[in-house]
C-alpha cells in the first residue's frame, strides 16, 4: 500500500478505487488489505511511523501529499500547533482498507502531516493547498488557520458539505524547513464522510489551472458519453426497436452520470437533502455501469449464452444496493469492508464477462469483434494509467474510448444487417414472382379449367364449387403476396382452399386440421401454402386421399409449428435422397429470415408413415 495518494474516506471515492483495483484483482487475485482504523484511513500495522513528507520541486510542479498521516478522533485546539507531540497518534494511509472496523461515525477528527519544504521560494509566487473536500473542514499551517470549507451546523439539517478548497499559505509561513499541515473535520450527519480526493501542495495558480484542467477533461468526456447515448437512443427505431440498442444507451448514459455525480459534491455546496439525491443517483449509475456488460449488446444476436445479462443484472443488485445504503447513511459504516470487497469481486467478474464476450466474438470472427477488442484494451489501459500515475480522468477516457469503439462496431453491424435485409428484399421479391408464376401459370389454370369443364358435364354443382374455390384462392394470393406478414389463420384458410381446388381437380379428398392455433400469430404469406403444395406434389402419387395436420406447441422462449402429412415422397419410395432444394423452399427460408431474422429454424424429414416439417420461432426479446 506504500505510495497511495492521500485519500479521505468519502463514499463516492469507493467506486473510483473499485475501478482502479479491478486491474490488480484480475491480474493478481483479490487480496484483503489490512483494513480500516479510526475515522477513515487504513491503519499501518508496522512500528510507529513518522508522518513527514519531504517536498522537493513544489514551486515548479504541485505534489500530492500521499503516504502516512497521523490521525486522532476528538477535538483540541492544541492539535493544530506545529510543536504538538503526535507520536502516540495512529499512523494511517488514507484509503479504505478491508477487514477493519470503523469506530467513529460522526463528530470531530484531526489529521496531521509534517512537511519539509525545500529552499528556493520565489517572492512573486504563493504556495497553496488544493483539497476537494466533502465535509466541513478547517486547514491549519503551523498552527495558523489558513482556510475552511463547508458549514458546521447546530443540527444535521443546518450542516452543509464542503466544496473544492484552494487556500493560499502566507509567504511568511512558507519558508524552507519543517512545517505541519493539520486538518480538522467534523460531521453531524452520516451522509458526510471525509472525502478521498488527494491533497496537493504547490504554487497556487498552477494548482488552480490543474484543477480546472481536470474538470474540463471530465466534463468533455461526460459530454462525449451523453452524445453517444443520445445517438444510440435515436438509432433505436432505425435498428428495428431492438432491446440491445436501448440498453446500450442506458449503459453509456450511466457512465456519463457517474462522471458528473462523482465530482458534483466536490464543486457544489450541497445540503443534506441534495447530498442524498446525488448519492442515490450515483448508486443507480454505479449499478448500471457494473451490471450491463456493453459488449454483450453488440453480439447478443449470435452470443449463445443468453443468461449472462440477467445474471449480471441480478448479481449487480447484491453489490450496488448495499453500496447505496452505505452511501446514503441507511446502513452502518461497519458494512464498508464487506461492501468494498463485494464490489471488488463483482467489478472483476463484470470485466471478465466483457473479455469473455469479446474473446468469443473474435474466435467466431464476428463482425465488429476487432473494434470491441480495441475498446476493452483502451478501457484497461485507462484504468492502469489511473492506478499507476494517479491521473483521475484516465479511467474515464478509457471508458469513453470503449464506448466509442463499441458504438462504431454496432453501427458497422447495423449497416451490414441493413444491407442483408435489402438483399433479402430483392431475393424475396424475385422468389415471390416465381411462386406467383407457379400458382397462376398457364398449365395450372388450363388444368383447372379442364377439370371445371369435365365436372360441368358430370356434376355442375361440383364444377361450381371448383370455380368458387379457385377464384377465392387466386384472389387471396394476389392480395397477400406483397405483404410482409399475415395472420396465420388467414394462411390456413388459403391452404384449405388450395387443398379443395386440388382435390376437385384430381378427384381426391384432402383435409387440413389445426390444433393449438391462438389466432393472433403472424407469418409471412404463402409459407405454409408452399409447404402444403410441396407435400401434395411429392407425397400423394397414386393415392386417392391425403391428410395434413398443423399444430402449435409453446416452449419457454419459443413456439414450435409442426406440419405433418401422411404422404410418402417419390424419392423415398425409390430409395433416393433428393439433393438441394427448389424454388419453394428457398422462398420459405427467405421470407422467414425477412420476418424473423436469426430467430427461426426449419427442419423436415420422414417420420413413420408420413413427412414432418418443423418450424421453430423464438420470441422477440426487444
Amino acid at each position: 500500500m506504500n505510495g497511495l495518494s492521500l485519500y479521505w474516506a468519502r463514499m463516492n471515492s469507493l467506486n473510483f478505487r473499485l475501478i482502479r483495483v479491478s486491474v490488480r484483482v484480475m491480474a493478481l487475485g483479490l487480496v484483503l488489505g489490512p483494513g480500516m482504523k479510526g475515522f477513515a484511513g487504513q491503519a499501518v500495522d508496522a512500528a510507529p511511523v513518522s508522518a513527514i513528507r519531504h517536498v522537493l520541486s513544489v514551486w515548479d510542479k504541485p505534489q500530492v501529499l500521499d503516504g502516512v498521516w497521523k490521525f486522532r478522533a476528538g477535538d483540541s485546539a492544541a492539535w493544530a500547533r506545529s510543536d504538538y507531540p503526535d507520536s502516540h497518534w495512529d499512523a494511517v494511509l488514507l484509503s479504505h482498507g478491508l477487514g477493519r472496523k470503523t469506530v467513529l461515525r460522526n463528530g470531530f477528527a484531526w489529521y496531521r502531516l509534517e512537511i519539509e519544504l525545500p529552499p528556493g521560494a520565489e517572492s512573486e509566487k504563493t504556495l497553496g493547498i488544493l483539497h476537494p473536500a466533502a465535509t466541513p473542514q478547517e486547514y491549519y499551517w503551523d498552527g495558523n488557520l489558513i482556510g475552511r470549507t463547508g458549514i458546521v451546523g447546530a443540527s444535521k439539517a443546518e450542516e452543509r458539505s464542503g466544496d473544492v478548497t484552494l487556500t493560499g499559505i502566507p509567504a511568511e509561513l512558507s519558508g524552507p524547513g519543517r512545517h505541519v499541515l493539520a486538518i480538522r473535520l467534523w460531521a453531524h450527519h452520516p451522509l458526510f464522510y471525509p472525502n478521498s480526493m488527494q491533497v496537493s501542495i504547490g504554487e497556487i495558480r498552477t494548482l488552480e489551472l490543474e484543477s480546472n484542467h481536470k474538470m474540463m477533461v471530465m466534463s468533455l468526456l461526460a459530454g462525449i458519453l451523453v452524445c453517444g447515448a443520445v445517438y444510440r437512443f435515436l438509432n433505436y427505431r432505425a435498428s428495428g426497436y431492438r432491446r440491445n440498442t436501448l440498453l446500450f444507451s442506458v449503459f453509456v448514459l450511466s457512465c456519463a452520470a457517474y462522471i458528473v455525480l462523482v465530482h458534483l459534491a466536490s464543486i457544489v455546496d450541497l445540503n443534506a437533502g441534495q447530498q442524498l439525491a446525488v448519492r442515490l443517483g450515483f448508486s443507480v449509475a454505479w449499478y448500471f455501469m457494473i451490471s450491463m456488460v456493453p459488449d454483450y449488446f453488440i453480439f447478443e444476436e449470435s452470443f449463445p449464452y443468453r443468461w449472462l445479462l440477467p445474471a449480471l443484472l441480478t448479481g449487480g443488485l447484491f453489490a450496488a444496493v448495499p453500496m447505496g445504503l452505505v452511501y446514503t447513511g441507511y446502513a452502518p459504516l461497519d458494512w464498508i469492508a464487506p461492501v468494498v470487497f463485494t464490489n471488488h469481486v463483482f467489478v472483476s467478474l463484470s470485466m471478465a464477462a466483457s473479455i469473455w464476450v469479446i474473446g468469443w466474438a473474435v474466435w467466431r470472427k464476428q463482425s465488429g469483434s476487432g473494434l470491441a477488442l480495441l475498446g476493452i484494451l483502451s478501457m484497461l489501459a485507462g484504468i492502469v494509467v489511473t492506478w499507476t500515475f494517479r491521473i483521475e480522468w484516465a479511467w474515464a477516457a478509457g471508458v469513453a474510448a470503449h464506448v466509442i469503439f463499441l458504438a462504431w462496431a454496432q453501427t458497422r453491424r447495423m449497416s451490414e444487417r441493413m444491407a442483408r435485409h435489402r438483399g433479402m428484399d430483392l431475393q424475396s421479391a424475385r422468389l415471390e414472382i416465381e411462386i406467383l408464376k407457379k400458382n397462376i401459370q398457364p398449365h395450372f389454370l388450363l388444368n383447372s379449367l379442364s377439370s371445371i369443364i369435365a365436372w360441368l358435364e358430370e356434376e355442375p354443382k361440383t364444377a361450381a364449387r371448383l370455380v368458387n374455390a379457385l377464384a377465392d384462392e387466386l384472389g387471396i394470393l394476389l392480395r397477400i403476396s406483397s405483404q410482409k406478414t399475415i395472420l396465420l389463420k388467414e394462411e390456413i384458410d388459403l391452404c384449405r382452399l388450395h387443398l379443395q381446388v386440388m382435390g376437385l381437380r384430381q378427384d381426391k379428398t384432402y383435409s387440413l386440421e389445426d390444433t393449438g392455433i391462438r389466432g393472433d400469430e403472424r407469418i409471412p404469406p404463402m409459407v405454409l401454402h408452399t409447404l402444403v403444395e410441396n407435400g401434395l406434389t411429392h407425397g400423394y402419387t397414386g393415392r386417392t386421399n391425403g391428410a395434413f395436420a398443423f399444430k402449435r406447441e409453446d416452449f419457454p422462449g419459443r413456439a414450435r409449428y409442426s406440419l405433418f402429412n401422411d404422404g410418402v415422397p417419390r424419392e423415398r419410395k425409390a430409395g433416393k435422397e433428393k439433393k438441394g432444394e427448389g424454388t419453394g423452399l428457398r422462398y420459405v427460408r427467405t421470407r422467414l429470415e425477412e420476418a424473423f431474422p436469426g430467430r427461426w429454424s426449419l427442419d423436415s424429414g420422414p417420420v413413420g408413415n408420413g413427412w414432418l416439417v418443423t418450424l421453430e420461432i423464438k420470441h422477440e426479446t426487444g
